[in-house]
């Protein structure tokens, strides 16, 4: 949706892959010291040419996402 992608947010960060990385990894990174685990919940990609989830499922995980839906 316009009012989405135009804010970057929601499935719209999916477009800066490298963006959407550093975000996970600043949150897994904060919360580690306190034992809390982080959950990624994201759409197939940003558009229905661009289905990205899987790349960035993968790099989420090397990560530290603890569980992604």
């Amino acid at each position: 949706a316009k009012k989405v992608c135009n804010v970057w947010a929601g499935s719209a960060l999916m477009k800066n892959e490298p963006l959407a990385l550093r975000i996970v990894e600043a949150v897994v990174t904060a919360c580690a010291p306190h034992g809390v685990p982080v959950t990624l919940k994201m759409r197939t990609g940003w558009s229905d040419e661009h289905r990205n989830a899987v790349a960035l499922a993968r790099a989420a995980e090397d990560l530290g996402i603890a569980m992604l839906t």
